[in-house]
């Protein structure tokens, strides 16, 4: 297993695996209602900037499909989590 040193601090890949994770799911988090938008059938290119689009397929949430874009599984995955999370919260059984 590799590790990443940052000035004195040390990461090791499991670290950075987490890192990495949590960032796709504050990206799907951030974007949630546009990500249902596409899953309706809208055309995200009218909605989510050409940044976003692009760090959203480099991430493996948006994919490509002709003319237009897809939520892939992964995508659909962490939203499916996210509003279990929030469920789980609304009904007084978050952590904390």
């Amino acid at each position: 297993m590799g590790t990443l040193s940052l000035g004195n601090a040390v990461y090791s890949k499991k670290d950075e695996d987490f890192c990495e994770q949590r960032s796709r799911e504050n990206l799907v988090e951030t974007y949630r209602e546009e990500l249902h938008k596409v899953i309706e059938g809208h055309n995200c290119v009218d909605f989510l900037p050409h940044r976003v689009r692009r760090r959203m397929r480099k991430e493996g949430i948006l994919k490509k499909f002709g003319s237009k874009y897809i939520v892939t599984q992964l995508g659909r995955e962490i939203l499916n989590e996210e509003a279990s999370n929030r469920l789980v919260q609304s009904r007084g059984g978050g952590e904390g």
